[in-house]
C-alpha cells in the first residue's frame, strides 16, 4: 500500500477536502486488519468508529411502536396541553397587565434632582463615563477584527 497516498488524503481529510470516494478509501485502509506504520495507527479508532456506527439504527419495529404509543396517549394529552395553553396564557397576561401597571406607576414619579451642585465635577464625571465608553467600544472592535480574520481564513479553505 501506498501509504504517501494515505498521508495526502489524510491531509486532505482534516482540511474537508475529500471526496466521498477518498474517505470511503481512507476507511477501507484503516478498517483492514493488516500492519500499518505507528504514524498511522493512531487514527485506526477513527474509522473503524465511523465504520461501526454507520451500522447502528433503528429496527422495522419502531416506528409501529411509537405510532401505537401516540394513538394510546393522543386523547388526554390533547386536553391537558390545550388546558395548559390556556393557564399558561392567562398567566402571561397577568404578568404583562402586572408590568404595566409598574411602568405606568413610575413614569408618574417626578424626575429626581441633579446630583451634581458644581458643573466641573459633572464634566469630569461625564469625561470619566466617556472614556469608560470609548475603551469599552475599542475592545469590542479589536474583538471583531480578531473574528473576521477568523472568518477569513475559514473562507479561503471553503472556497
Amino acid at each position: 500500500m501506498d501509504y504517501g497516498r494515505i498521508e495526502k488524503l489524510l491531509e486532505k481529510y482534516w482540511s474537508c477536502e475529500t471526496t466521498v470516494e477518498e474517505e470511503e478509501e481512507l476507511r477501507l485502509f484503516f478498517t483492514r486488519e493488516e500492519e500499518m506504520p505507528e504514524h498511522l495507527s493512531r487514527y485506526t479508532s477513527l474509522f473503524v468508529f465511523q465504520r461501526t456506527e454507520r451500522k447502528v439504527g433503528l429496527n422495522d419495529s419502531f416506528d409501529e411502536r411509537i405510532l401505537r404509543q401516540i394513538d394510546r396517549k393522543k386523547g388526554g394529552a390533547r386536553m391537558w396541553l390545550t388546558l395548559g395553553m390556556r393557564l399558561a396564557a392567562v398567566f402571561v397576561l397577568f404578568i404583562g397587565m402586572g408590568l404595566l401597571y409598574r411602568h405606568m406607576d413610575r413614569m408618574q414619579k417626578p424626575e429626581p434632582a441633579d446630583t451634581y451642585q458644581n458643573p466641573a465635577e459633572a464634566l469630569a464625571q461625564v469625561e470619566k463615563t466617556l472614556m469608560l465608553v470609548s475603551d469599552k467600544m475599542m475592545q469590542g472592535q479589536k474583538k471583531a477584527e480578531r473574528n473576521i480574520e477568523k472568518t477569513e481564513t475559514l473562507i479561503k479553505y471553503i472556497k
